[in-house]
């Protein structure tokens, strides 16, 4: 039997009163609080209410009645819609001082402290591309706006590359540009989609685990050098080769660039992460030591039997890797033989023989 839908009320003429925390701002409706996210205070509006709770209500904002003096215009296009970047329709001067009304008010109704006098919130120098990492997400179809699906046009199923709706684990929005990293993060982005796209790269499924590109992490570093990882979800080698080979040469300030293959069929709905195999491969790290340096390569599973493979750049395409298998951690490896991956690049890899349901301990 279907469970029966709640009749939630239509809230008119909700005063905007203040910021809450998650981006979300409050008025109060019959001496009970009402959150409601992308409105400021001074904002009138007509809400929805969807959640109702003994002591609070949330809501979406249906109508604007009158509009906050405060409000600003956002300038990110995706705004409203992506995860991040809450409070970009107010002021940032307006956004610190709100912060310290909230800290006073959390240590003192909430925690029952008697405060002196709370010095103003310090502001960042920086209020656009001040983050030096972000994670993307490769998805088979993009998530579409209201505003495309009302629009009724011819929607296709497009992929994207971007970040996850909020609350949403299988709804990837396609970012064009983000305000949040500096360049050259969103040209990696927009290129890296592009290659796929024109050569045929299958996007991830978050529901089936189907799809060859996965995610992408890129780092920039105030010295202007870039580390880029890309998570393929299986050994397809051609097209890894090919697409770390394109990165390389299209953006020189790469100076460290990975991928990792993650050949999981279904994820662990436990705390840890199931993880059949990985391997990470480095254009810049060459001309290894013949043995394995704890300090400079990224720490064994506890536990678990590992194979590190390394080889330097100048061995030639046909040649054999250097491969140290080890069951703890500092002690001695053992040497025996690998075949390469390509030449040029330094891999290793864990779990060589998973089982079944293999699992990895989260780092």
């Amino acid at each position: 039997m279907a469970r029966k839908k709640a009749n939630y009320p239509l809230v008119e003429g909700l005063e905007i009163t203040t910021l809450a925390a998650e981006g979300k701002a409050m008025g109060r409706w019959n001496d009970v609080v009402v959150f409601v996210p992308l409105t400021v205070p001074g904002d009138v509006v007509d809400v929805q209410i969807r959640s109702k709770r003994r002591r609070f209500m949330e809501g979406f904002v249906v109508r604007y009645v009158k509009k906050s003096p405060l409000r600003a215009e956002a300038f990110c296009e995706h705004f409203g819609v992506c995860g991040g970047c809450k409070w970009q329709n107010l002021p940032y001067g307006e956004q610190l001082r709100f912060k310290t009304d909230q800290v006073r008010d959390q240590l003192t109704r909430i925690g029952k402290i008697e405060l002196p006098e709370i010095a103003p919130c310090l502001g960042s120098a920086e209020t656009q591309f001040y983050r030096n990492k972000l994670e993307f997400t490769f998805a088979d179809r993009r998530w579409l706006t209201r505003e495309e699906i009302e629009s009724a046009g011819d929607i296709g199923d497009a992929p994207a590359v971007g970040f996850h709706i909020p609350g949403m684990f299988d709804k990837v929005l396609d970012i064009r540009k983000c305000w949040l990293q500096p360049d050259p993060s969103n040209g990696i982005r927009m290129e890296a989609k592009r290659f796929c796209v024109e050569n045929g790269y299958t996007f991830h499924n978050a529901r089936s685990h189907e799809g060859l590109m996965r995610n992408m992490i890129v780092r920039t570093a105030s010295t202007g050098e870039v580390m880029v990882i890309v998570v393929f979800n299986s050994d397809d080698r051609p097209r890894i080769t090919a697409l770390m080979d394109h990165l390389a040469a299209k953006f020189p300030e790469i100076a460290s660039l990975f991928y990792i293959r993650s050949s999981t069929t279904r994820w662990a709905t436990s705390t840890r992460s199931a993880t059949a195999a990985r391997t990470i491969s480095s254009r810049r790290w060459r001309n290894c030591a013949s043995r394995w340096d704890p300090s400079r390569s990224t720490r064994p599973i506890p536990r678990r039997p590992t194979n590190f493979i390394r080889w330097p750049a100048t061995l030639p395409t046909s040649g054999r890797a250097t491969c140290f298998t080890t069951s703890t951690p500092g002690r001695e490896p053992s040497p025996t033989s690998a075949p390469r991956v390509a030449p040029g690049w330094w891999a290793w890899s864990t779990s060589p023989k998973p089982s079944p349901t293999p699992r990895s301990i989260r780092n």
